[in-house]
């Protein structure tokens, strides 16, 4: 039980000094609430997965574009 509440307790502060790091716009008093980091880092996943979607959708278009142009 102590080791769980440990674990948890280092990877609250682990959550956020890594936002305090990436974010350090969100230093306001002290540590980082755990929902407001753990929501910056869901946020930004996704972010990042949406532009890779973005990447590969402009990747495809522009091979069928290049098709296109080969066959007129």
């Amino acid at each position: 039980m102590r080791r769980t509440r440990n674990l948890i307790r280092s990877g609250r502060t682990f959550v956020s000094r890594a936002c305090i790091f990436l974010f350090p716009f969100t230093r306001q008093k002290g540590a980082v609430s755990l929902e407001y980091a753990f929501t910056l880092a869901l946020a930004s996943i996704f972010m990042i997965g949406v532009f890779y979607l973005f990447v590969q959708m402009s990747r495809d278009m522009l091979r069928a574009f290049i098709e296109m142009v080969k066959y007129l």
